[in-house]
């Protein structure tokens, strides 16, 4: 039986973590604390679903909003100083906004050939490289 997430599986969520021996950080924020000092669902998650199997539950799984970030650069434009310069201010620019829509994050997907020269960079802007592989899946 495949049914909603409800807020008693927050429990085994938390025991499904380290029964699978994942790190802390791999527990989502699913409750968040709003302006008036309330708990409340992150709205970020916007599906959240419980498969039980003979009354127990089997799996759980929850589905995040994820911002993706992309940059179009032109290179014709000023300086490679200048440019850097826009792009910090730039990329600020994106992360507060993004935060204002509530989001908690965005992503960058970097081809392997930017990277290379410009991961540096964008470890200086604040993005973090990801430990782990990330697996896409089309829905159409």
């Amino acid at each position: 039986m495949i049914r909603d997430f409800e807020p008693r599986d927050l429990k085994t969520v938390k025991e499904l973590l380290v029964a699978n021996g994942l790190p802390a950080e791999c527990m989502p924020d699913l409750l968040i604390t709003d302006a008036t000092g309330r708990k409340k669902k992150n709205p970020l998650f916007v599906l959240r679903r419980v498969y039980e199997h003979d009354n127990k539950t089997a799996m759980i799984c929850l589905l995040k909003v994820r911002s993706e970030l992309y940059f179009f650069i032109d290179h014709t434009v000023g300086t490679p100083e200048l440019r850097w310069e826009m792009l910090k201010e730039f990329t600020e620019d994106m992360r507060q906004q993004a935060w204002k829509l509530g989001f908690d994050q965005f992503t960058a997907f970097v081809p392997t050939e930017v990277d290379q020269s410009f991961g540096k960079r964008m470890q200086e802007l604040g993005f973090v490289r990801s430990p782990w592989v990330a697996y896409s899946m089309n829905l159409d």
